[in-house]
Formats: C-alpha cells, sequence, structure tokens
C-alpha cells in the first residue's frame, strides 16, 4: 500500500521582509503538516512575530512564496479574508487581547460574524466552543474582567477555534500566565488538536514549552533560521551555537552531562547571525534537574487556581 502525502496546512519558501533598513526576515522557509505543531523559537526581535503575521496575511512578503493548503495566499480583498477564515490567533496578554465591552458570546462569536458565519447557529456554538476549553459553566453573557488570566486566554483560545480554522498561530500564549496556568494551557491546546487535527504555528521564546509541545522546531535569530528538524533532534542534539546557547539558558536544566557523551558546552560570544554554524553535533542533553516543576500529562483532568475544572470537548 503506497503512503499517501497530505498536502501542508502553510509552507513558506525562501521567505523575506524588509522595514525601512530592517532585514525582518531573510530567506526564511518552513512547513507545517496537518494536526502539526511547529515552534518558531528566538530571542526578542529575531523576526518570529513577523513570520506570523505574514503566515497570517497581515503583512506581505517583499519575496518568497506562501502557500496555504497548498495554494498561494491572496493578497488582498475577497478571497485573502476566505483564506484567513482557515487561520485563528491566539495572542500573548490575554488581557490585552479581549475589550471588556464585549460578552464573552460577542468575543467568542466574533469569528462567526466576520465571516458570515453566526445565522448558522452562532450561540450554539460558542456555548460548544466555552464547553471545549474547559468554561462550560460559564455565561455567555459574561465579561472578561470577571476571570483570572488563564481563563481569559481558554477564551481567546474558543475564539480561535470558533470558525473551525486548520491552523491556529499561537504567539507566546503563555508567557504572561503563571507557571502552573502555563502547564494548564499547553494540555488544553494539546487535547484540542488530538481532537481536532488542527495545526499549530507556535511562536516562543521559551524551549521549554517547544520541548512539551512541538513536533519541529525552527529556531531564528536576526530573521535568518539558524536551525530546524524535530523538536527531539534540535533540542537533544543542537548543532548551532546559538541554539546551545537558548539551550544553556533554559531555567533548571544543564544542557549537558558531564559523562563521556564526547560534547562539550558552547564558550564564549555567541557567534554572529553571518558565521557559519558549528558541523559537529553535542553530546546527549542532561537529565532534567530534580527541582524543575513538574507538569501534568496531557488528558488528565487540571483545574484553574479558583478549582474550576479545565476539561475539553470535542468541536
Amino acid at each position: 500500500m503506497s503512503a499517501q502525502v497530505s498536502t501542508p496546512i502553510v509552507e513558506l519558501d525562501a521567505v523575506s521582509k524588509r522595514f525601512g533598513t530592517h532585514q525582518a526576515l531573510h530567506e526564511v522557509s518552513l512547513t507545517v503538516a496537518p494536526g502539526s505543531t511547529v515552534g518558531v523559537v528566538g530571542e526578542s526581535g529575531s523576526g518570529k512575530s513577523t513570520l506570523a503575521r505574514i503566515v497570517a496575511g497581515l503583512e506581505r512578503p517583499d519575496s518568497g512564496r506562501v502557500l496555504v493548503g497548498g495554494r498561494p495566499l491572496p493578497r488582498g480583498g475577497r478571497r485573502l479574508r476566505e483564506a484567513r477564515r482557515g487561520i485563528g490567533f491566539v495572542f500573548q496578554d490575554p488581557y490585552a487581547s479581549l475589550d471588556p465591552r464585549f460578552t464573552v458570546e460577542q468575543i467568542v462569536g466574533e469569528p462567526l460574524r466576520a465571516h458570515g458565519l453566526w445565522r448558522e447557529g452562532g450561540r450554539e456554538r460558542v456555548l460548544e466552543l466555552l464547553d471545549a476549553v474547559g468554561m462550560g459553566g460559564v455565561s455567555p453573557d459574561s465579561y472578561p474582567g470577571e476571570f483570572s488570566g488563564g481563563q481569559r486566554q481558554r477564551l481567546c483560545v474558543a475564539r480561535a477555534l470558533a470558525a473551525r480554522p486548520d491552523l491556529v498561530i499561537c504567539d507566546e500564549p503563555t508567557s504572561a500566565l503563571d507557571v502552573s496556568v502555563q502547564a494548564q494551557i499547553l494540555n488544553l491546546l494539546q487535547d484540542l488538536q488530538d481532537s481536532l487535527q488542527v495545526s499549530y504555528l507556535f511562536i516562543t521564546h521559551d524551549l521549554n514549552v517547544v520541548r512539551r509541545i512541538a513536533d519541529e522546531v525552527v529556531v531564528v535569530r536576526d530573521g535568518r533560521v539558524r536551525e530546524q528538524g524535530s523538536a527531539r533532534r534540535v533540542i537533544g542534539e543542537p548543532r548551532d551555537p546559538y541554539t546551545r546557547a537558548l539551550l544553556d539558558a533554559m531555567p533548571g536544566r544543564a544542557l549537558l552531562d558531564g559523562g563521556g557523551s564526547g560534547g562539550t558546552a558552547a564558550t564564549g560570544p555567541v557567534p554572529a547571525p553571518g558565521a557559519s554554524p558549528a558541523g559537529n553535533p553535542v553530546g546527549k542533553p542532561a537529565e532534567e534537574r530534580a527541582g524543575e516543576p513538574v507538569v501534568q500529562p496531557v488528558g488528565k483532568p487540571v483545574e484553574e487556581p479558583d478549582g474550576k475544572p479545565a476539561g475539553t470537548a470535542a468541536l
């Protein structure tokens, strides 16, 4: 039996973008497969958010190709709006990204109204989404100010999924949350992916998060891809000095063991963006330190600090 090759949800081919004299992206290529998570990692100013905005059609690249579902992303007009229906967005700050004047129903149902889908059972869809993100007991007539940061981010996830997108762009969705709540949101995203087969483009600076959720990793610095590959390979056997420096900075984790692995930790300054990466992979990473926060496995029930359950349901 021959294996079927699925069309990528998103494909970037040598995408570049300049703002004035600043080269935000330089010939970046990546692929997001159906039902997978691609983590884009880098420090502030590396070009991660510009990449996300280009995928969402909010910015146009200067050169290169952006394919969504195997087709070029339209440049504007009705066809671009139709393409955006297949892309959801979860932003970094759940306080800034929710209009305090809107009710929960208005917030979660916003994509349905924007794409002319509200008449097709909009209120029922909102209730379904609230149940799916663990907020089934919440009144659709309540307001964001009544909820914690983690609960607000659950509303953001529900909104991102409202129009049944194939791709959700998660732009630092856990960085503004407490560590315990971060784990709950990551659990939720993984459970939803398992049930819906939605793909994620996950923008972050945190390799701990990438290790937890991503299938593939793209490491960017100053708009250039420094390393990419499977999450297990990139985190376990990084080949670029910049990736190793990011791993060294992970709290509560030693990059390399002290045994006979043959590897040595990166020392000295991180090479400039134009420098050639080291060709030899380093040794295996050390075991987790005992003091690192424990993250609950996906699928087990978790609770918000206020005691409300955080279950998921099929959409």
